[in-house]
């Protein structure tokens, strides 16, 4: 694990930025009061959560030097958040 651990003490600043962002995110998860009946709490939630598990493993690859994987996740958070803000409106 040397490489990870010389990317993130080079990067340390926004890596703890991102476990940051990562505790506020899990704590918000917890606070979730879904309604099943309720369609559009269950897609907003589904697509939280998504959004969540995409930004952990992007901040993983990118933490094993895997720059470009971790792109192609960011592109894909990019296109959930897109279709996130089109269902909140």
């Amino acid at each position: 694990m040397g490489i990870s651990r010389d990317i993130e003490n080079k990067n340390q600043d926004i890596f703890n930025l991102c476990y940051e962002l990562n505790d506020l995110a899990q704590e918000t998860k917890y606070k979730f009061a879904i309604h099943t009946e309720n369609g559009q709490e269950i897609v907003g939630a589904s697509l939280f959560v998504k959004i969540l598990q995409e930004f952990q493993a992007t901040v993983l690859l990118f933490r094993m030097g895997l720059g470009v994987e971790g792109k192609v996740l960011t592109r894909s958070i990019f296109r959930i958040i897109v279709y996130f803000k089109g269902h909140l409106q």
